[in-house]
């Protein structure tokens, strides 16, 4: 069974396996700690 994750976890998990990964990320989610917290894991 696929396990289920949000988009910040599966973000998390693929710069885990592979930090060069280039990713491009999509919210609508505009809360202050979520935009933090995307900026710490892509600078």
């Amino acid at each position: 069974m696929i396990q289920v994750v949000n988009g910040i976890q599966a973000l998390k998990e693929i710069k885990k396996a592979n930090a060069k990964t280039s990713i491009i990320m999509v919210t609508t989610d505009n809360v202050a700690d979520t935009i933090k917290e995307l900026e710490k894991l892509m600078p």
